[in-house]
């Protein structure tokens, strides 16, 4: 039986969007982009303050469209890490396909940070699927 693979990702900078261009490279699969309603400023600072009060007011941004993702067996989530977590854009995406069954494989791209609490974050969201353990990207590439 020939899997079903789609990697999903979010992208502010470009770097998780090249990495999933890679990871497509290695597995196969559909690349699918999460953006935001209303996309986050470009300047990192700005960028950094918004997502630290999303986190802290638990607000979930919105998404310009939401992707499907039930219709395939093997989903890549990638994401950057800001401040040790992932982006609630994430959460956002995850709480939409909430009810997925298949495989959870998260993959980040970091200044430096490891996943921290991403993988348990997404289990308790993803009741119903696998959710394994967060590829760091970072050590892909180098």
């Amino acid at each position: 039986m020939n899997e079903k693979i789609a990697i999903a990702y979010f992208s502010h900078t470009g770097n998780t969007k090249q990495a999933a261009k890679k990871l497509q490279r290695e597995v196969g699969g559909d690349l699918i982009e999460i953006r935001k309603r209303r996309p986050y400023r470009s300047s990192e600072k700005v960028m950094i303050v918004r997502a630290i009060l999303d986190r802290l007011s638990g607000s979930l941004p919105a998404l310009s469209e939401i992707p499907h993702i039930k219709d395939y067996d093997k989903v890549y989530l990638g994401f950057p890490i800001w401040c040790g977590r992932c982006p609630q854009i994430i959460i956002s995406f995850a709480k939409l396909s909430d009810l997925y069954t298949g495989t959870i494989i998260p993959f980040y791209t970091s200044g430096g940070s490891l996943a921290g609490n991403s993988q348990a974050k997404l289990q308790r969201i993803y009741k119903y699927a696998k959710v394994e353990e967060p590829i760091n990207m970072n050590k892909k590439t180098q």
